[in-house]
């Protein structure tokens, strides 16, 4: 095999290598996308309804007694 002929395989396995990593790559990217987004889709609702729930239990434990009983109607009606 001479040199010529031993640099242009060189260069066309170079090219068809770079080429296949490169799909790879961007495969892989497409991939995490879509993960993030379905992530975000899924831990932005969540995140607000924590907060909401958050919020709601600190201003009912501004309203509860300080032996631990409520101040509102009975939890248990047949009490």
């Amino acid at each position: 095999m001479s040199a010529a002929t031993l640099a242009i395989v060189l260069a066309f396995v170079g090219i068809v290598g770079t080429y296949l990593t490169n799909m790879y790559l961007a495969r892989r990217q497409e991939r995490l996308a879509r993960v993030n987004q379905q992530l975000s889709e899924f831990y932005g609702p969540l995140l607000a309804a924590l907060s909401a729930n958050g919020q709601v239990f600190d201003a009912w434990r501004l309203h509860v007694r300080p032996d631990g009983r409520s101040m509102g109607p009975r939890a248990d009606p047949r009490a």
